[in-house]
């Protein structure tokens, strides 16, 4: 069989791999298979359990000795073993106080003070002092909740130890979601949010299915609202731990501590913070939707822009439910806003007045701009229009798109305000050499006939002709990225040597220190 290994052989395993995950030992490697320490820890404690249980030796002889080289592997394996203890420990308080629950289930409120009860703990194992009474002890108690919620709450993550998989990938815990069955059955929202047409057309099993497999996603990403894994909270935690409670349950630096991530309906980009979760079409839960047995048939197989909008209205309609929380403004690189009608009135006159840009006229440009500001179709929408697709003289006046280039994959049809009947027949007498059914805008290269056009820089251009609404614009700059002033270089003394060489040093450095100069100068002499 050629590598890499793509599907299981067994008909029942269903599991299969994609062209990412190239490397076959994580795929045919099992749980035995692990590193030096996971196996001297698993020999020492089967060999203490069966001391334990053998009656023919004494107690004091119920003992196990380990020998090794260098003090370092020594050092290595204990904090190995007191981590394997301290994770078998929260594993078991979780599972039994799971068991004792039975199949009514533990809600995550409860789920701390559950667990602290089935592990029932004397307090000279936590406690700093374990003398304490009243409510000191509480406050200790208190303190060792918190410890244990972050615990809890960071086993969730998937992966996170791969010879030692937490409860769920063991299939001892399950998890349900509030509310999930309702959203599924409540065709309404759907269609308030303006979803897309093959999350509308799913049926309440499709939608149930596709919501919990995001929501699993965001779990196991630890992409989740706790406080014990929020930084400020952290930090609470780890200064109650260290005045209260005793090794192991001290938090030295809450810098170490796992934190949570944001969920970003995107693209990774530069500088991103490690615990963030990027869900975008190209990752493993955008190809999950574009698979054919997931949404129902539209009659074209779904495209990337189309998975985004399912991943933007997945996210939206979850809102609502309190399943999933969408704040655009926390991420200021893609703060957007609508344009006032001044702003939109100057961007029309600056088209109208501007030369072509990527082989469209200016008028044309404004035209469009004004149909997608009416109407709200996109590039795709725009550019599939023609004379045929618009009915100035019907009352009320319209603008018809196709199933195929719209968005909500229907025929989409808009009414028109009348400011933009008349700039369309003003536009339509200086275009009376296109037939019926040609393209009035062919800036997409996704309609037939038409040529992939770069809209934005159109936009872009035009925007810096007449205002300073661009981000990047050529005289008055963002202010979050303010312009460095140019640098003038001081007056000095005339050297031994030409000064070129530390006018391109500062110039670089951007020092405008004379007395830094100086020095330089001197050096060079």
């Amino acid at each position: 069989m050629k590598a890499p290994f793509k599907f299981c052989l067994n008909p029942d395993c269903r599991v299969a791999y994609n062209a990412r995950q190239s490397s076959d030992l994580g795929k045919l490697s099992t749980i035995g298979v692990d590193g030096r320490s996971t196996a001297t820890t698993i020999l020492a404690l089967s060999t203490i359990l069966k001391l334990r249980v053998d009656e023919s030796l004494e107690p004091d002889a119920k003992k196990l000795l380990s020998f090794t080289d260098n003090r370092q592997d020594a050092s290595l394996q204990a904090g190995h073993f007191n981590d394997f203890v301290e994770v078998g420990l929260i594993r078991s308080g979780l599972y039994r106080a799971m068991v004792r629950l039975g199949e009514v289930g533990l809600r995550y409120d409860e789920l701390v003070h559950h667990v602290e009860r089935a592990l029932d703990l004397p307090s000279y194992l936590f406690a700093n002092d374990p003398d304490l009474r009243g409510p000191a002890l509480e406050e200790t108690r208190r303190a060792l909740r918190s410890v244990l919620a972050y615990y809890l709450y960071r086993d969730l993550e998937r992966g996170w130890r791969v010879t030692s998989p937490n409860l769920e990938q063991c299939g001892l815990l399950e998890f349900e979601y509030m509310a999930i069955d309702d959203v599924a059955n409540d065709q309404t929202i759907w269609e308030e949010k303006n979803a897309h047409a093959a999350l509308v057309a799913a049926t309440p099993k499709q939608q149930k299915h596709v919501i919990r497999i995001l929501l699993d996603h965001l779990r196991r990403s630890l992409a989740v609202k706790e406080d014990s894994l929020n930084l400020t909270y952290q930090e609470r935690i780890s200064e109650q731990s260290r005045q209260r409670l005793r090794e192991p349950w001290v938090m030295e630096d809450a810098r170490d501590m796992v934190h949570a991530g944001v969920a970003w309906p995107r693209v990774r980009m530069d500088r991103e913070r490690q615990e963030d979760v990027c869900i975008s079409p190209r990752s493993n839960f955008g190809q999950f939707l574009r698979r054919s047995d997931i949404l129902p048939d539209l009659g074209e197989r779904l495209s990337l822009e189309d998975t985004a909008e399912i991943i933007l209205s997945l996210f939206q309609c979850l809102k609502p439910w309190g399943l999933a929380r969408l704040n655009v403004k926390v991420d200021r690189r893609h703060d957007r806003r609508a344009l006032t009608p001044d702003e939109f009135a100057k961007l029309i006159e600056s088209a109208v007045s501007g030369p072509p840009v990527v082989w469209t006229p200016g008028p044309d440009r404004a035209m469009m701009y004004v149909l997608s500001a009416w109407t709200g179709y996109r590039k795709k929408g725009i550019g599939s229009l023609t004379k045929r697709s618009l009915r100035l003289d019907d009352d009320p006046p319209t603008a018809t798109v196709a199933a195929a280039y719209s968005k909500r994959k229907r025929q989409d049809t808009q009414v028109l305000h009348p400011e933009a009947v008349n700039r369309l027949r003003v536009w339509l007498e200086t275009k009376k050499d296109l037939g019926p059914d040609d393209l009035l805008f062919p800036v997409s290269g996704k309609v037939p006939g038409g040529t992939e056009r770069r809209t934005s820089k159109m936009m872009k251009l035009d925007l810096e002709r007449r205002s300073n609404l661009c981000r990047r614009h050529p005289v008055q700059r963002c202010p979050r990225s303010p312009k460095r002033p140019k640098y003038e270089p001081p007056a000095l003394t005339t050297p031994r040597r030409p000064g070129k060489w530390c006018h391109q040093w500062c110039q670089t450095a951007r020092i405008a220190e004379e007395r830094v100069c100086t020095k330089l100068h001197r050096r060079r002499r």
